[in-house]
């Protein structure tokens, strides 16, 4: 019987050890899916907003009006060069509006006639997601689309309370086929995507949305919803919804919390902007509107925001851990304006030469880290602005606090000091002359990979 107890106790110290963190009472280990790795490693995206709500004229931010279908008309519609500017600021994928709240439709729909079949471009043969979707592979972009859940042509949405007090509106059950729908069509017809794109704001299908009982409808929609992505397009990401693998990381101004952890407690769902039940690994992803509002409107020029606040953003999201999705918005004529371009192209140039000259580079893969530090020694004394760390998250996400220290002039200087790293951690300093530079572990749970740890 002892030796029963004994076999067992040891047998669960080391699916502890093995599956687990190294703490007692802490979770197992909790760890990526190859979907979300690869989204995950993209870390900067594009997002286009397009619409009516471009030619309403009320500066952008009217997302529920519903105007005559024939309103839209980008005569000049260059996909090409959304993709172009895309390009210039490093993105990897790039996600358009497809349906927004308004409920028209940017492709041949068969659910309505509230769509680019009603319009006068091209005769109401034109399809912006299939110009869209091709422009992108083409300029070597993986595609994503975005689908308002919340209808206003449709008459179904919810109130845009916080998560837990949204009330429905309409009738979701006359509704839901035509999402559905609206869903097969945009998931068969276009190819592989790299992400689903599901808004939580009015959207009806929400598990913590009230109905007429005042009752949340939990997982009556959420489920079919899930089954279907994961059916016609298993490869890629969703954001949002009752069962994303990206969440938003709280902020539309480019910000990200600190510390930042991908693995989400039970219990801390609602905190990080999911359904309440949620629990695992999720991407976190902020996103920016480059205007005031996120679709464009006439004489906002004056509201873009420059290269350097989009360079803050950067350094609010990405060098915290979060992926960023950055907004650009087609005129009327469905071309970027100038102002736009020159500014977003400012940002790329920027970003890539802050990042052009690599002075060293070290992984623990490499070199190991022995205890729980990691060197990196330079051939000269050089200067340094920009320290970037990454765990290998492939074994998911495990250290909790870290100091930085680099060595001038024969003697070890504290020069930073963080939490959480994650997919990536970036520290701007100012060091003359180092010869190398020494990150410590202070604090963590399982083994510690570091991926990276390089100077800039």
């Amino acid at each position: 019987m002892l030796k029963q107890v004994i076999r067992f106790f040891l047998l669960a110290l080391i699916i502890s050890l093995h599956t687990g963190r190294a703490q007692a009472g802490e979770s197992t280990n909790i760890l990526p899916t190859k979907n979300q790795l690869r989204y995950q490693n993209n870390q900067l995206g594009a997002f286009v907003h397009y619409g009516p709500a471009a030619y309403l004229n009320n500066g952008g931010g009217d997302y529920l009006t519903v105007p005559a279908p024939d309103l839209f008309n980008p005569v000049k519609l260059n996909t090409d060069q959304w993709m172009r500017a895309a390009k210039a600021i490093g993105a990897k994928h790039i996600v358009l509006t497809a349906k927004h709240h308004n409920g028209y439709c940017l492709w041949p729909t068969e659910t309505s006639d509230f769509s680019v079949e009603s319009s006068a471009w091209k005769n109401g043969k034109g399809d912006v997601v299939r110009e869209f979707v091709d422009s992108a592979r083409k300029h070597g972009l993986s595609p994503g689309l975005y689908l308002s859940s919340g209808d206003a042509y449709h008459g179904c949405k919810s109130t845009p309370d916080p998560l837990g007090k949204r009330k429905m509106i309409g009738d979701p059950e006359k509704y839901f086929p035509i999402f559905m729908q609206q869903l097969t069509e945009l998931l068969t017809n276009y190819g592989e995507l790299e992400v689903i794109w599901f808004d939580g704001a009015f959207n009806p299908f929400d598990p913590d949305v009230m109905d007429a009982s005042a009752k949340p409808i939990n997982g009556k929609y959420v489920d079919r919803i899930r089954d279907a992505v994961r059916r016609m397009q298993p490869n890629a990401v969703v954001m949002g919804g009752g069962w994303p693998d990206v969440r938003w990381a709280g902020s539309e101004q480019g910000k990200a919390p600190y510390p930042l952890n991908n693995v989400v407690a039970q219990g801390t769902g609602r905190a990080n902007w999911l359904p309440e039940y949620s629990q695992g690994w999720f991407v976190p992803e902020a996103n920016i509107h480059t205007r005031q509002h996120w679709f464009w409107s006439p004489d906002t020029d004056k509201t873009l925001k420059s290269p350097e606040r989009m360079m803050e953003a950067y350094d609010s999201s990405v060098a915290l851990g979060a992926n960023l999705l950055v907004n650009m918005t087609p005129d009327t004529d469905g071309l970027i304006p100038e102002a736009e371009l020159k500014m977003l192209k400012t940002f790329g140039k920027d970003l890539k030469k802050r990042f052009a000259k690599r002075k060293g580079w070290v992984s623990s893969t490499e070199v190991g880290t022995a205890n729980n530090q990691l060197v990196l020694v330079f051939k000269k004394p050089t200067a340094i602005n920009d320290i970037v760390i990454e765990e290998d998250l492939q074994f998911g996400q495990h250290i909790d606090a870290y100091t930085i220290e680099a060595k001038v002039n024969g003697k070890w200087m504290n020069i930073g000091e963080g939490k959480t790293i994650g997919r990536k951690r970036i520290h701007t300093v100012n060091v003359e002359n180092a010869k190398s530079l020494r990150l410590h572990i202070t604090e963590h749970t399982l083994e510690p990979r570091i991926k990276s740890f390089s100077a800039y």
